[in-house]
């Protein structure tokens, strides 16, 4: 598939960074594991970091050049197993908040400082865009816009919370003053959210919501459980409701054409979000190839 669509870059996580309460510390976790060393030669490899917001709210100014030297030195010794590689970029990614924007900002100069070699560049949300004068502007070159999860998620009354056209038109009036060069993440995943007594309860990914057949009442893209069931390792109560979202073609280049005027003709990167043979096989080969050419 990679091949078939000429795709030449992978934004590949190598681990989190969560703050771990018994040690009062951040710490990696969910640390990349490469089996096939000779693919990741094959593509352009962007290292990818997520911090959680909570680990930048606690850590306190001093921490921030000591956690930037962490990560560096982690990416470094992930690459190292990868031999015959070079990166060219590393990306961060967080959803910092006002309350966090000082301290994380300040991770982002230090690995800057540190490494002058690499581009940094960051994930951007549409919240973030939308309120910039208060969320700030990140203090590096490159941006990666992600055009997914725009909906409140937990809302019972909420259509689609991953992609809606509608949605996505009241954050981007402000997008074509945005300081930054920006790339487009756009999603392909789905799932079903899950509603207990009318309160959020949950996501179940991978999850065939088909097979509830007589067990559930079906009404656009919402399925009631008509008594208790059990399904798929799932325990469901009667009176569950399940929401079904997914990331359809039609949305999916609704929002690039919304997208596109706003732009500029900067060249960019457009990512998929994400890469696993379950979700590519959803989409059509020429699908997948309009969603690439949209934005270029």
């Amino acid at each position: 598939m990679l091949q078939q669509w000429n795709v030449k870059k992978l934004y590949v996580k190598y681990f989190d960074v969560d703050w771990d309460e018994e040690s009062q510390q951040p710490l990696p976790v969910a640390m990349l594991r490469v089996q096939d060393h000779a693919f990741f030669k094959q593509v352009e490899i962007v290292p990818t970091v997520f911090i959680t917001n909570l680990c930048i709210a606690r850590i306190n100014s001093s921490q921030c050049l000591m956690l930037a030297r962490q990560i560096l030195q982690l990416i470094q010794k992930l690459d190292a197993q990868q031999e015959g590689r070079s990166v060219k970029e590393i990306q961060i990614d967080c959803d910092w908040t006002v309350l966090t924007r000082a301290r994380y900002f300040s991770i982002l100069e230090e690995l800057q400082k540190l490494d002058t070699i690499h581009t940094f560049s960051v994930t951007l949300r549409l919240h973030q865009v939308k309120y910039a004068s208060v969320t700030g502007i990140p203090p590096v070159k490159r941006a990666m816009l992600m055009c997914y999860n725009m909906g409140n998620l937990k809302n019972i009354e909420t259509r689609n919370s991953i992609i809606d056209p509608a949605e996505f038109s009241k954050y981007i009036g402000k997008l074509d003053a945005y300081p930054l060069l920006l790339d487009v993440a756009l999603p392909l995943f789905s799932w079903h959210v899950l509603y207990r007594r009318g309160k959020y309860a949950g996501l179940l990914r991978e999850f065939d919501s088909g097979k509830l057949g007589l067990a559930a009442q079906k009404k656009d893209n919402r399925f009631t459980l008509l008594k208790d069931t059990s399904l798929a390792q799932f325990d469901f109560l009667k009176g569950d409701e399940l929401r079904f979202e997914e990331s359809s073609y039609a949305d999916i280049m609704k929002v690039t054409q919304l997208l596109q005027p706003r732009l500029g003709g900067n060249a960019r990167t457009v990512a998929l979000y994400h890469l696993d043979p379950l979700i590519l096989n959803k989409y059509p080969s020429n699908e997948i190839e309009n969603i690439f050419r949209s934005l270029r």
